[in-house]
């Protein structure tokens, strides 16, 4: 998905579907480990503790793996990051794959593309099946519009996509989802409508959902669009746009934008903002994605014109912090100042370097064991693949992992059941491996 920021000078783009595939900025780096960004090894503090009480996610928080010293397992040396090198090889192509998604007890995996059909994924073939769910004649994919998001419930039997409408609004669907004999099968007469919000832009849109270690619905949204936060929505806390929202959708009682329930502990319940909104300050959060090891939040935010940003919420403290646009961009003021709560990036680069960050996953697999701890991310327009180093490295650059996708479009990541990494482009689907 494109995030390439409204300049006047891009304006006209954003309502061709050029946007998504015209090439922007550079043709990326040269394959190898040079560095990109910067990133924060001991990010400043939040100016004020956050006034809610924090959520614990269902995993213990964790310090990490160690970089360095024995392995707590005998004979098997400790990750070395920097001997990581690591490829990709591709799976099957694809018409704009926007998400890919694994059944939580394994094997089955669905891919959305963007126009708004929802296929079974066979890893061992390496075949997309035909639509278990085709909304096509429904889905608005203008600029950055389309089907946007796709995610299983904890246990499985449902199945939620986030999409845009005809009237380019923001809607959560949910499908009740069952596999019959290994078979997957979704049932179109159980399809219910949780969540709805018009949008006042076709970009800026978000529309990535996830479901936590807590078993709530995390909704990311855009600033609504244009540029320079013409809403004020970032710092708007009554407004849901500019945010990550955590929802209830296993509770139908009415909402202000759908069915579903607000988690008691969401910061707002009590007032200061909308109930629903659980992390503020953001632009056009592209892709965020829980630690499967601690609970962290990595959240990936698509800058302005300098800075592409990347921020890491402690598991064990979730809720009320605000990332700060549009008063900083990544690390620099934008409109200035610092609000209460806020949670710098962990990890930014200029442009460049890139234009438009795609988020990814922290590494928990097996099959790359010196990549253990990584966030592995990358950028839309190079279409190169990155790195943010395990915190116990105390290394301070993004560093570039040599993979060089072949397309200008990098569109989002994937992770499967057993924490291996998957990078999706605009026409294929690709598999990270050890080089």
């Amino acid at each position: 998905m494109t995030h390439r920021r409204p300049a006047p000078r891009v304006i006209a783009a954003l309502l061709t579907l050029a946007l998504f595939t015209a090439s922007c900025g550079s043709d990326g780096p040269e394959e190898g480990r040079q560095t990109i960004g910067t990133v924060f090894t001991d990010p400043a503090a939040p100016s004020t503790a956050p006034t809610t009480t924090p959520t614990t996610p269902s995993t213990p928080p964790s310090t990490g793996p160690s970089t360095t010293g024995p392995s707590t397992t005998e004979g098997v040396p400790a990750p070395d990051f920097d001997r990581a090198r690591i490829t990709a090889e591709k799976v099957v192509d694809a018409s704009f794959p926007t998400m890919m998604i694994e059944h939580p007890a394994g094997g089955l995996v669905l891919v959305a593309e963007r126009a708004g059909t929802v296929r079974p994924l066979d890893l061992v073939t390496d075949q997309l099946g035909a639509p278990l769910i085709d909304i096509t004649d429904e889905v608005d994919q203008v600029a950055e519009r389309g089907l946007l998001g796709l995610a299983f419930s904890p246990e499985g039997d449902f199945v939620y996509l986030s999409w845009s409408d005809e009237d380019g609004a923001t809607r959560i669907d949910e499908f009740a989802f069952a596999a019959d004999q290994g078979a997957p099968e979704i049932d179109s007469t159980t399809r219910r409508s949780i969540f709805t919000l018009d949008q006042p832009f076709p970009n800026h849109n978000g529309g990535h959902i996830t479901f936590g270690p807590d078993g709530y619905l995390y909704l990311g949204l855009g600033d609504g669009g244009a540029a320079n936060d013409p809403l004020g929505a970032g710092q708007d806390f009554d407004n849901p746009l500019g945010a990550v929202l955590r929802l209830d959708p296993f509770d139908r009682s009415p909402a202000p934008y759908g069915e579903y329930g607000i988690p008691a502990s969401n910061p707002f319940v009590a007032g200061g903002g909308a109930p629903e909104v659980f992390v503020t300050g953001l632009r056009n959060p592209w892709r965020f994605s829980f630690d499967r090891e601690n609970g962290d939040l990595w959240i990936a935010d698509v800058g302005q014109d300098a800075y592409e940003e990347v921020t890491r919420l402690d598991g064990a403290t979730l809720g009320g912090q605000n990332l700060g646009w549009a008063l900083q961009e990544g690390r620099h003021d934008f409109e200035g100042g610092i609000p209460d709560n806020y949670v710098p990036p962990i990890a930014e680069y200029p442009h460049p370097d890139g234009c438009s960050v795609t988020g990814g996953y922290v590494y928990r697999g097996s099959a790359i064991p010196n990549l253990q701890g990584a966030y592995v991310f990358g950028d839309y327009c190079t279409a190169a693949v990155w790195a943010v180093p395990p915190v116990s490295s105390g290394a301070d650059q993004i560093v570039a992992t040599g993979i060089q996708l072949p397309s200008n479009s990098l569109i989002s990541f994937a992770e499967d059941g057993a924490g291996e990494l998957y990078a999706l482009t605009t026409d294929a689907i690709h598999r990270i491996v050890a080089a």
